[in-house]
């Protein structure tokens, strides 16, 4: 169970972080055992091959909030139909500003902060502070441990094939 108000997960590369975010997110399916989810997910996935489901409706939206993070994030119209032609930062910059606009219950982060530039991570920690749920995902060596403390209540640890959850640092 994910405790409200964030949680940052930890490891190094391979140890499964990606893996627990999909299943949290009902996008993979556990070989074993049950995953339960209260409320809505959305997985932002750190890939950036495929314009995010979202961004069609983001970009088409006129209300007040959709306005904002389309301003925030640097989101322009026009990027679904010239994806392949936009800079990976761009691409970057639209999968957290659509994830945030979608409004889950719950919201998986997958590397969110990678390769992005400084006003895009602090938009991603504006919009943060503000959602209920949602968690978080980053590898020790690329994100310094203060915008992690920052983003999060709650950090958990993957070492050696186990969980270990429920600390600050």
């Amino acid at each position: 169970m994910f405790p409200p108000g964030g949680t940052g997960i930890a490891g190094f590369n391979g140890c499964g972080k990606s893996t627990l975010l999909k299943l949290a997110a009902g996008g993979r399916t556990p070989e074993t055992g049950l995953v339960g989810r209260n409320g809505s997910t959305c997985f932002c996935r750190q890939e950036c091959d495929v314009p995010p489901p979202e961004l069609t409706e983001q970009l088409a939206a006129t209300d007040f909030r959709a306005c904002e993070i389309r301003c925030r994030f640097g989101l322009e119209a026009g990027w679904g139909e010239c994806w392949e032609s936009l800079s990976f930062g761009e691409r970057k910059r639209a999968r957290p500003g659509c994830a945030f606009y979608a409004e889950p219950d719950i919201l998986c982060l997958d590397e969110p902060t990678n390769w992005t530039e400084g006003r895009s991570q602090q938009e991603i920690e504006l919009q943060n502070r503000g959602r209920i749920r949602e968690l978080e995902k980053t590898e020790l060596r690329r994100m310094k441990q203060e915008l992690l403390h920052r983003l999060t209540r709650e950090r958990w640890d993957i070492r050696d094939g186990i969980l270990k959850t429920g600390y600050r640092e």
